[in-house]
């Protein structure tokens, strides 16, 4: 009879374990893992385009997958991957500032996904400075 309790007992005790989740197993859905989600370009040329890149990997046990990119403005072009995300892979969305105007600039991308927050917010930042041409009239 002891025996068989203890036998019971130890059989409860491994059935409870093996039912944990490994602690390599991810639960969590889709996740992003951003390297970094401000992009400082510093100062850049008046009518250059600027682009920044925002790297990010699919940490979480499904596929990312983005519907949307929304820009705060005309002024920004982004750019993402359509097909999904599968975990552990990395991929990249791009932003394109056309830098008219002079002066420090902050401009918002929102992403849209099926990851739990629904929607990531990327900053890109810097300042436009003028550049001027030396050009005579006499063309030297």
């Amino acid at each position: 009879m002891k025996t068989t309790a203890i036998l019971s007992a130890i059989l409860i005790t491994s059935l409870g374990t093996l039912a944990q989740p490994s602690p390599t197993t991810s639960e969590n859905g889709p996740q992003f893992k951003w390297e970094k989600t401000v992009y400082e370009f510093g100062e850049i040329a008046q009518a250059v385009p600027a682009t920044a890149e925002y790297k990010f990997t699919n940490t979480g046990n499904q596929p990312i997958i983005i519907t949307q990119v929304k820009k705060s403005c005309g002024c920004t072009v982004p750019t993402w991957p359509s097909a999904p995300i599968m975990p552990g892979e990395e991929a990249v969305i791009k932003a394109t500032y056309n830098a008219k105007s002079v002066g420090s600039f902050t401009k918002t991308i929102t992403v849209v996904s099926n990851v739990s927050e629904n929607s990531t917010y990327l900053q890109l930042k810097g300042t436009v400075i003028s550049v001027e041409t030396n050009t005579h009239i006499d063309g030297s």
